[in-house]
């Protein structure tokens, strides 16, 4: 969907046209103090006020244009902790930012400025380039679970997330899916999902269409896997019948380098020292994500690391 400002449009009969066409899409209008005003406008006609994707919750939020303020350009660093400002003020509300006229970003920042959900446009393409947006879950009088989407894309490779936590404790993550794809490849790089969601795909209310990742999402039992590298994220959805499936139809097989977080839900490792269905594996890392809580392997994981050192394997094998 295009996002453009009034100036670049022409009102002719109350309709509304970009380059000689009638517009369909998001129109912002400059008013003063950098506040603009943002429609929704379908075949020229204005048809109601704009909800801000970046809105963190159903509420009414300021809405200014800060292209010439914008925090995002003086955190040299990416910490993400610059605050927002505005009239000399951490600003809390909804912003954007425009190049010629085109609308290149939207940003909701906190209380203290700082941002929390935003959303990249690359200047003539409409679909987003990258974006975090988190959004909150109203239950019982409360806000009681947060929803998170994320994209991130270069050139070369992207990724896609989705996960749903506890919003009164951000550790305790209920449902989580992930999947990042090799461009030049059309390999997948890593994947992991917990919760049930490869099943329930709540990664579907994602307010952006991704098609290529949801079919990767649709697609995980052959998904092809990049050569040099590859990561794996178990848990109870992505286990060990889902593992051996990906080995014995070779979804792995050009694969150099793999790293297995939370080992604890694989019963054995033995299956990856397969010469036939992984002739190129080099190495293989295992590790605990902070999903696990533990830094280090108990007893019975490093059980799972001698008995696979004992099969003398033909690769190396790194305990992180």
């Amino acid at each position: 969907m295009k996002r453009l400002k009034s100036t670049l449009l022409t009102e002719l009969d109350g309709r509304w046209y970009y380059q000689h066409q009638l517009y369909t899409g998001i129109l912002f209008f400059d008013k003063e103090n950098y506040l603009i005003e943002v429609f929704e406008v379908a075949d020229g006609v204005i048809t109601k006020l704009y909800t801000p994707i970046c809105q963190y919750k159903p509420i009414s939020y300021p809405q200014i244009d800060c292209s010439d303020f914008w925090n995002i350009d003086e955190d040299d660093y990416g910490c993400g902790m610059i605050p927002q400002r505005y009239m000399g003020e951490p600003y809390h509300g909804i912003s954007y930012t425009f190049f010629n006229g085109i609308c290149k970003s939207e940003t909701y920042t906190d209380e203290k400025g700082q941002t929390f959900n935003s959303i990249l446009w690359y200047e003539n393409k409409e679909d987003p380039y990258e974006f975090e947006l988190n959004y909150a879950d109203y239950e019982s009088g409360s806000y009681v679970y947060t929803e998170c989407f994320s994209l991130e894309e270069s050139t070369d490779s992207g990724s896609f997330s989705y996960r749903k936590y506890d919003e009164r404790d951000s550790n305790k993550r209920l449902k989580h899916i992930f999947v990042s794809n090799n461009f030049r490849t059309d390999r997948v790089t890593g994947f992991g999902a917990a919760g049930n969601e490869i099943q329930e795909k709540d990664y579907l209310k994602c307010p952006f269409s991704l098609p290529k990742y949801f079919e990767l999402l649709e697609n995980y039992k052959t998904l092809k896997m990049n050569s040099n590298w590859f990561r794996i994220w178990l848990s109870d959805d992505i286990n060990e019948s889902l593992v051996r499936e990906w080995i014995l139809n070779k979804s792995l097989a050009e694969t150099e380098s793999i790293l297995v977080l939370d080992i604890e839900h694989l019963d054995t490792l033995i299956s990856f020292n397969d010469k036939i269905n992984l002739p190129y594996l080099k190495r293989l890392e295992l590790k605990n994500s902070q999903l696990a809580g533990k830094d280090t392997f108990d007893q019975k994981e490093m059980d799972k690391v001698n008995a696979l050192k004992a099969t003398h394997p033909h690769f190396e094998v790194v305990i992180n």
